[in-house]
This record gives C-alpha cells, sequence and structure tokens, in this order.
C-alpha cells in the first residue's frame, strides 16, 4: 500500500510540474500579446516621430488613447471570463426550473382541500408495494399494510434499506405507491393536494436542512399559512415553547455557549452546532408548525 501511495504521488507529482510549465509558457503569452503592441505602438510611433512624420504630442495623444482601449479590452476580457464561469449553474438551474414534478402541485386544486381540523388523522396502508422509477425491477416495499388511528403513535423499526424513510415519502406525496393504496380519513391519498398534506405534515429527516442563519431564523422557516400561502411569523413565545418542548430552551438561550442567545449565527448548514443541536433545532421547527402528524426519521 505504502508502495502504491508513493508511486501515486509520484505521478501527481510529474503532472503538477507539467502543470505549472504549461501555466508559465501561457503567462508569457499572455503578457506579450497585452505589452507586445503597446511596445511595437511606442516604436514604431517613435520612429514616425524622429523621421518628422509625426508630431510628439500626437503620439502621446496615441499612447494614451491606446491604454484606455487595451484597458476596456482586458475588463471585457475579465468579463468574459466571469460570464463563462457561471454558465454552467445558470444553465442548471434553468433546466431545474423547466423541470414538471411527476406529481403536479396542483392536483387536485389547493382551494378545494377540507379544513384540517375537519379530518380524521387516520392512517391506512393497504397492500403497498414500491419501487423507485430511477431503480425499476428493485422492490422497497412490498405488500405492506398497517393503520394508524388519530392520535396514536407508531414506530417501525428495519434494517438499512428496509424502506422507512421511503414510507414517509409516500405519505408526503413525493411519489405515489407502485402498488396497492394509502388512505388518509378513509380517501385515497391522492386526493389530496400535495401542498396541503406537505403543510399539515411535518417531517423530521434523518439528514438534516439547516441555513446559515440565527438560530431563531432556522426555526421559525417553513411556517406557512396552510390555506394562503403567505408567511407567518410565529411569536418570540411561541418559538421558545417549541424549543421548550424540544428540550433545546436553555441550550441556545446559554449567554457562555450562545453570546447572542438564539440570534447567534449557526455557520453554514448548522457547523457551528453539535449534531444533538442540529436535531432538536430541527425538532423544535417541525412543532412550531403545530403539524397534524409529525414524521420523525430516526
Amino acid at each position: 500500500e505504502i508502495h502504491t501511495f508513493a508511486r501515486f504521488l509520484s505521478v501527481q507529482d510529474k503532472f503538477q510540474d507539467q502543470g505549472r510549465l504549461i501555466y508559465n509558457l501561457l503567462q508569457v503569452v499572455r503578457n506579450f500579446l497585452e505589452h507586445g503592441t503597446h511596445i511595437a505602438a511606442l516604436w514604431y510611433g517613435g520612429r514616425l516621430a524622429t523621421r518628422g512624420e509625426l508630431d510628439f504630442g500626437d503620439l502621446s495623444s496615441f499612447v494614451l488613447v491606446a491604454e484606455q482601449a487595451f484597458s476596456s479590452a482586458q475588463y471585457m476580457r475579465a468579463a468574459c471570463t466571469t460570464m463563462y464561469q457561471q454558465a454552467e449553474p445558470l444553465a442548471q438551474m434553468a433546466a431545474l426550473l423547466v423541470k414538471t414534478p411527476r406529481i403536479g402541485l396542483d392536483d387536485p386544486p389547493l382551494s378545494q382541500m377540507p379544513d384540517p381540523a375537519s379530518v380524521e388523522w387516520r392512517v391506512t396502508f393497504k397492500g403497498v408495494s414500491f419501487m423507485y422509477p430511477q431503480r425499476p425491477g428493485v422492490w422497497v416495499l412490498r405488500d405492506l399494510s398497517f393503520d394508524v388511528k388519530d392520535g396514536e403513535f407508531l414506530g417501525i423499526l428495519g434494517t438499512t434499506g428496509a424502506g422507512k424513510s421511503t414510507i414517509f415519502a409516500l405519505l408526503l406525496r413525493f411519489y405515489e405507491p407502485t402498488e396497492g393504496e394509502i388512505l388518509l380519513d378513509g380517501r385515497d391519498i391522492r386526493e389530496y393536494n400535495p401542498l396541503w398534506l406537505r403543510s399539515n405534515v411535518s417531517l423530521v429527516s434523518d439528514e438534516l436542512v439547516l441555513c446559515r442563519d440565527t438560530v431563531r431564523e432556522n426555526l421559525v422557516y417553513g411556517c406557512v399559512h396552510t390555506s394562503s400561502a403567505e408567511l407567518e411569523e410565529p411569536s418570540d413565545e411561541e418559538a421558545r415553547e417549541a424549543l421548550r418542548v424540544a428540550q433545546c430552551e436553555d441550550t441556545f438561550f446559554d449567554g457562555v455557549a450562545f453570546p447572542n442567545h438564539w440570534h447567534t449565527d449557526i455557520g453554514s448548514e448548522g457547523s457551528q452546532l453539535s449534531s444533538g443541536q442540529r436535531q432538536r433545532l430541527s425538532i423544535a421547527r417541525a412543532l412550531l408548525k403545530k403539524p397534524r402528524m409529525l414524521l420523525l426519521d430516526e
């Protein structure tokens, strides 16, 4: 292993040396192109001036105009380089925006959805089987049936890859069952708008998503009104109550660890928090939505 790694480093060093050589040669060519024209213009203009064919004042004016033109050309080159570097991310974003979800976000219309309080949040899986579209022929769930009544707690145990997270994805209508049916209050779950479902169901995923912002901003992120889809601003008392229930209020109001309390920035993807703190903050955020159903993934 050591010998193989040493050979790998040797090859890498050779590639780096060749790369540096090419870079240095290109720098020489670049400098020649940038400054060679200046030198040529001055040399030729100087010859004309010494022979009396060109006034030195005109030569000075020509040099100033040429420098401005070259500066503008360099600016344009830098701008073109920047545009080229940004073209690929923009193309990827454009491709993402034109994609159509497999499950329509307005089917059925959101305006036709019932009052969440009038729905009995009883979930029934009847002979559900599922395979991901990108993995045809590989069954993730096979003939799964269970019933959970409103107000009950259900724990699902299984090995890695057994399909526990897939059950949540089906409940949130990220996918449709390949076989069987899922019922909510006795109705096929496909009769409920996906956005309506997701606004009434909170999911704490095993892949936590936190923004580079303060504890409080991450806590209230996602509080959307069910019918109007307008952002709500929970009161400080409601937000602190969610932290209290998630047993992390004292943590985020510790003046030593968090000098600005919950107004402290948590870093990129919550990098300034421990894994336990990130988990509890995500639980508090899910509770703050006051969901009709709470899904906890591992």
